[in-house]
């Protein structure tokens, strides 16, 4: 249940990789390469996310390594898919965007989820 967005998200990204002629109107160059790791970032994000509430009694770093391999594992596979549709080629630099965005995504996950079980911010309002 808790993975359903990152699946959501999964589902998302081949959709988009399915497409044969591709937008290729970017905003500067390389753009595409953000896009792709925003995209898997947000992939990992979502599934230590999904993992991380639904097994709480995995330690962390089995949840970002499991997050971490499930994004780039995907990344790799939308390369290979992209073999299949016309007007599509399999770009190694996106692999690595993947690959960069979910580690930078993973980062992020831990600052959040450190951040929200700190005391600091879980304790309750300061005596008046």
């Amino acid at each position: 249940m808790w993975l359903l967005p990152a699946l959501a998200h999964a589902v998302l990204i081949f959709a988009l990789s399915s497409h044969s002629a591709p937008v290729r109107a970017y905003p500067f160059a390389h753009a595409d390469k953000f896009m792709h790791a925003g995209a898997f970032g947000l992939l990992a994000f979502l599934t230590a996310w999904g993992l991380h509430r639904g097994w709480s009694e995995w330690r962390l770093r089995r949840v970002l390594l499991l997050a971490f391999l499930v994004a780039v594992t995907y990344g790799a596979s939308d390369e290979l898919h992209q073999l299949f549709v016309p007007r599509r080629y399999t770009d190694p630099f996106d692999w690595m965007a993947d690959c960069v965005g979910a580690f930078l995504a993973l980062t992020l996950f831990v600052w959040w989820r450190r951040r929200a079980t700190s005391p600091a911010t879980s304790a309750s309002t300061p005596p008046s």
